[in-house]
């Protein structure tokens, strides 16, 4: 006789992550004992642009509230001349080197003109403004 497998919401790849009852049971307890915290850490590709004259900046993090109070703060020698800044495009990554290919690329010509493309409503709206 088989057991039906109880399928938990956090999904790992393309796999939803399953148990049979009696392991979700035996890691339910771990969880309790250890005090394990399941949870996902996200890589964050970020577009920030400057109040001044309009540069970007590209970068990545894991805390991106963190980092743009970084950048406002003026502890990034790269930014800081040109202070204050706010962030116009983001993108999400669960792997770190995911993230940094991401801003590699979009630092690139090809990379500068896929954003130029992407966020063209918003180039477009803050030269008529």
């Amino acid at each position: 006789m088989m057991r039906k497998g109880v399928c938990l919401p956090l999904r790992l790849g393309n796999r939803p992550s399953c148990f049979s009852e009696p392991n979700l049971i035996i890691f339910s307890k771990l969880c309790q004992v250890v005090k394990l915290q399941v949870s996902i850490m996200f890589h964050y590709v970020y577009v920030i642009e400057n109040d001044k004259n309009g540069s970007i900046y590209i970068g990545y993090t894991k805390n991106l509230e963190g980092r743009l109070k970084e950048h406002n703060r003026g502890l990034n020698f790269s930014t800081k001349p040109l202070m204050p800044w706010h962030i116009i495009y983001c993108e999400v990554c669960l792997m770190e080197s995911d993230a940094r290919r991401r801003e590699k690329y979009l630092k690139t010509n090809q990379g500068s003109r896929l954003l130029k493309r992407r966020l063209k409503d918003y180039f477009y709206s803050r030269k008529t403004s």
